[in-house]
């Protein structure tokens, strides 16, 4: 506990040197010192009554040393129960208000009344938990209105309430955060780091549960007849691991809180400041490539292979070896994107929607002359977390697919060829559709089609590697991609995007 109470004043004094300018901070700085303060004050109470001596030892590891110096410190007991019961009322307010920095949603007005009223109602059961007032109160009340016994029973039950009511507080900021965990941005590196702050924040939460849930309290018991007071002992759990082991637990949480929440909000500073990137490896779409690319390799050695037995004549020879020049030529290209995977990066940053989609309909530029576009997206320019060379190769994929469904449909039947893309907001979602009205999928085929190698089709048209890496590619982007479609009418992709620049389109 000693070394705890060192560490926790080690970190106030980071925290207020390097960070006490940003808002957030400056309850985080304000919680962990009213847990350095009560348990300061705790053990410093302990510390004045030799009783307590193999407790002080036992159970919070406190020096006999140091334990000698508090016993004889110079101190008040009134002022030390009165410092513990408002530091320790201060965990749960400044708790309270940590817990509505992350309330985004939260409008200003209500957590300024929900400040207020905690304030008042901690002011008020400190007023009257302090030992002046106590020993004035039970001299007033008693026995003119309540016996001993009936005292001591209001006091308990409302010493009950009290506990109850903070417990209950700080369950509910528990519960809040959670929530807020969950409502954030959909980005991995966003939600992991908010989570591991609710993880840290629960662990102190817990300690309080733990340690200090008891305060603030009555530690008089009077006696008017004798017109004395004794100091009540403060109750402890038997289980002394139980000491032990929170002032670990505390420190761990306090470290976590605070590295984590700082670098949640420097992510978020970035997202309005419109220059966040995050780079991540994309394993997981390299995965089909190689896949793909090893069983492409294969094929290619068997073609040569037979080309190299097939008999040769005069008029053949030249045709022979250009054939076998190419494969060569092509395996060796695809042996280059082979190894070129190995290394490959996604690098999300703030980019156009609406520029990456015009640049990959500009590819199908001859493909599309025939067919009804309509582009429902804003004027203005929606911007999204992407990265700009995969993102477009994932709709390049997808606007592949639906003029393929659309050639095919018009070779059955006369009809209008359509392709539509619509964008809209889903909560914290940007929405992109793709829709054309092309031959559909299956009931039979829907499931199976982001399935690497899958194809309805012969593979000499389709390898059945466009959809897959497609919908690995919107994964890695922490997106989502969705299909609906009926076959004769034809198909929607919708992908799902966060809208982390809060755009309303």
């Amino acid at each position: 506990m000693f070394y705890c109470l060192i560490f926790f004043l080690g970190l106030i004094l980071y925290l207020s040197i390097f960070s006490i300018k940003k808002t957030w901070s400056k309850s985080l700085i304000f919680m962990i010192t009213a847990y350095f303060i009560a348990i300061c004050c705790m053990l410093i109470y302990l510390s004045k009554d030799t009783y307590y001596s193999n407790i002080i030892t036992d159970y919070f590891i406190l020096p006999k040393m140091l334990w000698k110096k508090l016993f004889f410190l110079k101190i008040d007991r009134f002022h030390i129960i009165r410092i513990l019961n408002w530091s320790s009322c201060a965990i749960v307010f400044f708790s309270v208000i940590f817990s509505l920095s992350v309330q985004k949603a939260l409008r200003k007005k209500i957590g300024k009344i929900i400040i207020f009223v905690l304030l008042a109602y901690f002011i008020a059961i400190n007023i009257i938990y302090d030992p002046q007032i106590n020993i004035w109160t039970y001299y007033k009340l008693y026995p003119d209105f309540f016996t001993v016994k009936e005292y001591k029973y209001a006091a308990n039950l409302f010493h009950t309430f009290t506990q109850s009511v903070n417990c209950l507080i700080l369950a509910t900021t528990i519960v809040v955060f959670f929530r807020s965990c969950i409502l954030t941005y959909p980005v991995k590196i966003l939600r992991t780091h908010l989570f591991i702050v609710f993880a840290s924040y629960f662990f102190m939460c817990l300690c309080y549960f733990m340690l200090l849930s008891f305060s603030p309290q009555w530690y008089l018991t009077i006696s008017k007849i004798a017109d004395t007071y004794y100091f009540r002992p403060i109750r402890l759990s038997t289980n002394t691991i139980i000491y032990q082991l929170l002032p670990y637990l505390l420190i761990i949480a306090a470290s976590m809180i605070s590295i984590f929440y700082l670098r949640y909000h420097k992510f978020i500073r970035s997202i309005e400041n419109a220059n966040l990137e995050v780079s991540r490896q994309i394993s997981a779409s390299e995965t089909t490539s190689k896949v793909f690319c090893h069983f492409i390799k294969n094929e290619l050695l068997g073609i040569q292979s037979e080309i190299a037995v097939l008999p040769t004549t005069t008029e053949n020879k030249q045709q022979v070896e250009q054939l076998l020049e190419h494969c060569h030529l092509l395996y060796n290209r695809i042996d280059s994107i082979h190894r070129s995977t190995k290394n490959s990066e996604l690098r999300l940053k703030k980019n156009s929607l609406q520029m990456i989609l015009n640049s990959t309909l500009d590819l199908f530029a001859q493909d599309l002359e025939h067919i009804s576009v309509n582009n429902y997206l804003p004027k203005e320019n929606v911007l999204v977390l992407v990265d700009d060379h995969y993102f477009s190769q994932a709709l390049h994929n997808l606007i592949h697919n639906a003029i393929t469904a659309l050639d095919d449909k018009g070779k059955v039947t006369d009809f209008y060829p359509t392709l539509t893309f619509w964008l809209y907001q889903a909560d914290k979602w940007l929405v992109f559709s793709i829709e054309d009205n092309g031959i559909g999928i299956s009931e039979n085929n829907l499931s199976q089609i982001f399935t690497p190698f899958f194809s309805s089709k012969s593979f000499s048209e389709h390898w059945g590697i466009g959809l897959s890496l497609t919908h690995k590619i919107i994964n890695a982007h922490d997106g989502q991609i969705q299909v609906e479609s009926a076959f004769g009418r034809g198909s929607c992709f919708k992908i799902y995007l966060p809208n982390i620049y809060n755009v309303d389109p």
